[in-house]
């Protein structure tokens, strides 16, 4: 456990089993803590120069299944009893948006799942998780 008081825990979800994992582990932090929690995700934005009607509707869908999925998030920790929480959600680079939501924030500890997306995605972009560990401003904890 960091020795350092931590205020702010923001987890990036993208519907995967290591994220539901770390924001099991926040919840738990934001206890301890009485932290501040921030429940983020991206809606990938890789199809950002392809502007036809039917990919800008599957990235809009995207982006609203991701705030829907984070609500449900939200409730399940109101229902632990943190009350502290923002959500939000975004369209865009995982890796850029994660790091620029910390920033903005002041974020004082990042906990993310080892990794989301599929095979596919890892190799196209590299992993999400690695890039934050590497090149957060903030202490970083990765769940499994």
């Amino acid at each position: 456990m960091p020795k350092k008081n931590i205020q702010k825990i923001m987890v990036p979800i993208d519907g995967s089993e290591p994220a539901k994992a770390a924001f099991e582990q926040a919840l738990e932090y934001a206890h301890i803590y009485q932290a501040k929690l921030y429940i983020f995700s991206v809606a990938a934005d890789f199809l950002r120069y392809d502007f036809d009607d039917f990919n800008l509707k599957a990235h809009d869908h995207e982006l609203c299944a991701y705030q829907e999925l984070l609500k449900n998030y939200q409730k399940e920790a109101q229902e632990v009893g943190i009350t502290d929480i923002t959500i939000e959600a975004r369209p865009g680079d995982p890796r850029k948006e994660i790091l620029d939501f910390a920033e903005e924030q002041e974020i004082d500890l990042i906990m993310m799942g080892s990794t989301g997306k599929g095979v596919l995605d890892r190799l196209l972009i590299g992993s999400v998780s690695e890039y934050i560990m590497i090149h957060a401003a903030c202490d970083v904890f990765i769940a499994k």
